[in-house]
């Protein structure tokens, strides 16, 4: 991570369930928007939302949601077979080489041999919401809208299966595209209702960094302690250990006293 973005920069505290749109300013970073966010699920390690430092290059309206296998057989499949309408009433569908086809039995077994994709259409079910933001990774994660919006009123929000819920789409969209000609506030409300994707690449791209931090500082200078959703407290504990006892031994090998702060944990 730079000390400080050189230019714009999302910035999401997972243990937080928070992002700020950061803004270069004359004492250092300022946050242009403060917003709510839902992270990846703490029960499975596959689930966590990864830390990753990127750009975004597109902005996406109205887009399709291309359901990953992992996802459908967990949280989709029952549900198909419970309700036959439940796929259509919330946009499901299944796309291949010769066209579209409805959510029935014969396309899942045509989609569990890899012959077709399952996918939900762009609307107001879409599990995407109304805009998403791409920065490749090989975690294959973004941030994006939401249909569930009650999920963000939680204190504790870590619902996903990776990627980041934003609670301000809509701000965020505009702020990312600022500077990119023609996209005013109109534009962008009817690009979020159109139907269709519609992929916008931002004139000024920002940077995307997702930090893990538990202890943090307020406005008011205040400390505050968070909750260790994920686990990696310990694991950090550890690590800076282990470079205490490395530096401690260092110090002795060049014949200088131990301090009280690079002493080892063994004394």
């Amino acid at each position: 991570l730079p000390s400080e973005p050189s230019g714009p920069a999302v910035v999401v505290n997972l243990p937080e369930f928070r992002l700020w749109a950061m803004e270069p300013g004359p004492g250092g970073p300022e946050a242009a928007l403060d917003m709510p966010v839902v992270i990846g699920r703490v029960d499975d390690d596959r689930n966590h939302t990864p830390l990753l430092a990127h750009q975004i290059v597109n902005v996406v309206f109205s887009p399709y949601w291309e359901v990953p296998k992992r996802i459908a057989e967990r949280d989709l499949l029952k549900r198909f077979r419970a309700d036959p309408g439940f796929a259509g009433r919330l946009g499901y569908v299944l796309d291949g080489p010769d066209g579209r086809r409805p959510v029935d039995a014969a396309g899942l077994a045509r989609w569990r041999a890899g012959a077709l994709r399952l996918r939900q259409l762009p609307g107001p079910s879409n599990a995407l919401g109304r805009v998403m933001f791409l920065f490749p990774n090989e975690d294959d994660v973004y941030l994006h809208d939401t249909s569930d919006r009650a999920l963000l009123g939680r204190a504790m929000r870590a619902f996903s299966s990776g990627c980041i819920r934003v609670g301000d789409a809509a701000s965020l969209a505009a702020w990312a595209l600022r500077g990119t000609p023609g996209w005013d506030a109109a534009r962008l409300v009817a690009a979020m209702r159109r139907g269709e994707p519609l992929w916008v690449a931002p004139r000024a791209p920002p940077e995307v960094f997702t930090v893990y931090a538990t202890a943090t500082v307020g406005p008011d200078g205040a400390l505050r302690l968070l909750d260790d959703p994920y686990g990696e407290d310990p694991r950090l504990e550890r690590a800076l250990r282990t470079a205490s006892d490395r530096l401690s031994d260092a110090h002795q090998e060049r014949g200088r006293p131990v301090s009280m702060w690079t002493k080892s944990s063994s004394g």
